[in-house]
């Protein structure tokens, strides 16, 4: 368990959420579609900084200094303490947003294929097979199949 604070607020980041590293931890987020890595930094055995990196890459995109090394405290100015905080909060939401936002858009178009196919061009083919033939493995929504498909019969009946 690793605390940040500002030294009057406190984020406690459980075991859980932390992966050993050959630099220290990575703080894993909620959700597998998360774009950034914070990675808390040791030097012998204590915490000197988190640092905001892409997933693959070395480039650090922002630092955030321990004001007091410590081994399982971080301490950080105002500024960095707020924007870890927000960072830290976006990555431990539990909506699934790409979800929700690939179902609903691909539906939609799924729901528009099968109008056309079925009512406008009377051609007899299910929404199973529309998806299966037509949409590519775009970013994997493929695992969505039975949200999209359920969520395009929704705006198929409503359109």
């Amino acid at each position: 368990m690793i605390t940040v604070t500002n030294g009057l607020e406190n984020i406690i980041i459980e075991n859980k959420y932390l992966k050993k590293i050959k630099e220290g931890y990575l703080i894993m987020p909620t959700n597998d579609y998360w774009m950034i890595n914070l990675k808390i930094i040791l030097d012998k055995n204590r915490i000197i900084k988190i640092i905001k990196t892409l997933p693959k890459g070395d480039n650090v995109l922002d630092s955030f200094i321990n004001q007091d090394i410590s081994k399982n405290v971080v301490k950080l100015t105002e500024r960095d303490y707020l924007s870890f905080k927000k960072l830290y909060k976006n990555m431990q939401d539990k909506n699934n947003l790409k979800k929700e936002v690939y179902v609903d858009a691909i539906a939609k178009i799924l729901a528009y294929e099968y109008y056309q196919a079925n009512i406008l061009e009377d051609f007899s083919i299910s929404m199973e097979e529309i998806f299966d033939n037509e949409f590519n493995d775009f970013n994997n929504y493929k695992i969505y199949r039975t949200d999209i498909i359920n969520k395009a019969k929704e705006y198929f009946l409503k359109y």
